[in-house]
């Protein structure tokens, strides 16, 4: 869910997608923006907020989409 809500936000906001290196959207970002409906997303395993964030990334010429818990790391973070 968090990955495909990322995609989404890429596929809407396609200037803010890397041409090099990563940008980072954080679960914040798409649960207020709307791309993920149902609030917070739990994690299973500890039953605590996932407050990561989804790292896009370029590889050849598609974008690569993975949660990741950190919210730094990338030179652009939404």
């Amino acid at each position: 869910i968090i990955e495909k809500a990322g995609k989404a936000w890429g596929v809407e906001h396609p200037s803010s997608l890397p041409s090099s290196g990563c940008t980072k959207v954080k679960v914040s970002t798409l649960v207020n923006d709307g791309y993920i409906s149902s609030g917070m997303p739990i994690d299973p395993r500890n039953n605590s907020n996932m407050n990561g964030a989804v790292k896009i990334t370029l590889s050849g010429n598609k974008y690569n989409y993975v949660y990741e818990g950190s919210q730094t790391g990338c030179s652009s973070t939404y």
